[in-house]
């Protein structure tokens, strides 16, 4: 399973794949980052961060693979307009 950190209603957003609820808001996305991090290694997930537009946003972050699986990220919100560099 894939856990995701997306834009969402102004904040940040841990949310397992296949899953109905968010896990986890925050308000920066280094903080959802950090939160999914900990998610994943637990559960020997992988973790999959999305930029404002839905792509992928992996390259650059210590410590999670660059090219997590091309799964659907669950309930993207494209039209939030929080993203922020990490």
């Amino acid at each position: 399973m894939n856990q995701y950190v997306m834009p969402y209603n102004g904040k940040w957003a841990v949310k397992g794949e296949n899953q109905n609820e968010i896990t986890s808001l925050h308000d920066t996305k280094k903080e959802a980052i950090e939160t999914a991090k900990e998610i994943a290694m637990a559960s020997d997930d992988k973790l999959v961060v999305l930029r404002k537009d839905g792509t992928i946003d992996n390259l650059g972050i210590k410590g999670i693979d660059p090219k997590p699986d091309k799964d659907r990220a669950p309930d993207y919100n494209p039209d939030d307009e929080s993203d922020e560099d990490y």
